[in-house]
């Protein structure tokens, strides 16, 4: 089963997302299946603007790997998809992990190059 965080995030409803986070008890780093966290599923659907309102609370860990899909983290994932502005939010998170494997031994700087992300790959370097 998924919580309604994680429902909501897949679906990129950033006032659904900003909602649920404001309510006590809420586990934003609540894993659920395959899917990972709230803010991986919403690196894996492409939406920057839950991605950027998961990070702007508090006690957000932006390093929590999923428990499948090659245990990704959210910056190998938005890394290796060339998801540019997601991946700039997430470099400009407090605590980042640039050099996090994920569960193959691949870092987020391995998988933008493999994949041609240039650009991705300046970024990481800076």
């Amino acid at each position: 089963g998924s919580t309604p965080l994680i429902l909501a995030s897949m679906a990129g409803r950033e006032d659904v997302v900003a909602f649920l986070m404001d309510i006590e008890g809420v586990n934003v780093n609540m894993r659920t299946g395959d899917r990972g966290t709230a803010l991986f599923v919403a690196v894996a659907n492409r939406h920057a603007g839950v991605v950027k309102t998961i990070l702007s609370k508090r006690g957000v860990n932006v390093n929590r790997r999923s428990q499948r899909l090659g245990e990704d983290s959210p910056l190998t994932l938005a890394s290796q998809t060339g998801q540019r502005d997601i991946v700039q939010l997430l470099l400009e998170t407090e605590g980042i992990d640039i050099n996090l494997q994920n569960g193959r031994g691949e870092t987020a700087l391995y998988l933008a190059m493999r994949e041609g992300h240039q650009d991705i790959v300046r970024m990481l370097l800076q």
